[in-house]
């Protein structure tokens, strides 16, 4: 790369910088926003998910579990 063609390169960086901020900032801001007054959806959820739940999150721990095994029998081979 040419002097010239680094210089042109560089040029753009503190513009992507406060794009890629300003994205992050918008972002941010409208998760706070989603997320702020859920407390009347969460209470009313009713109790028949809770078995579904449940079973997501058993699920869930069995492939956790399968998966840091696997991981050990990779470490403990080589």
């Amino acid at each position: 790369m040419t002097p010239i063609e680094s210089v042109s390169a560089n040029r753009w960086l503190p513009v992507r910088r406060r794009l890629l901020s300003g994205a992050g900032l918008a972002l941010s801001a409208t998760a706070v926003a989603l997320l702020g007054g859920r407390e009347s959806l969460a209470a009313a959820a009713s109790g028949g998910e809770t078995e579904a739940d449940l079973r997501i999150l058993r699920t869930a721990l069995a492939a956790e579990r399968e998966a840091i095994a696997a991981y050990q029998l990779g470490a403990d081979s080589g």
